[in-house]
């Protein structure tokens, strides 16, 4: 579940602490297009996660090349209860 942060205010039986990640949204490096999502508890976590992707994905399998590292400015004011992960969406344009 994904939610806006001010919202949990509104939902009652929701309580903040079993939101345990902010979502982040990856921004993509040029020739690259499309979306990517870090769920993470902060930007150096988010950070630690596109490094290791980028890692294991050596040879841009994947198109990892076109993640660039996430700050403060990419949280999207959302929370989630998803583990912490990447949501992949960003690919090579030419």
């Amino acid at each position: 579940m994904i939610v806006k942060e001010e919202e949990l205010f509104k939902i009652r039986k929701v309580y903040r602490d079993e939101f345990k990640n902010k979502v982040y949204h990856v921004p993509n490096k040029a020739n690259y297009g499309g979306d990517a999502f870090v769920y993470a508890s902060s930007v150096y976590e988010a950070n630690i996660l596109i490094e290791k992707y980028k890692e294991e994905d050596n040879n841009n399998l994947f198109d990892s090349w076109g993640y660039n590292l996430v700050d403060e400015k990419c949280y999207t004011g959302e929370l989630t209860d998803e583990s912490t992960q990447i949501i992949q969406g960003i690919y090579y344009v030419g």
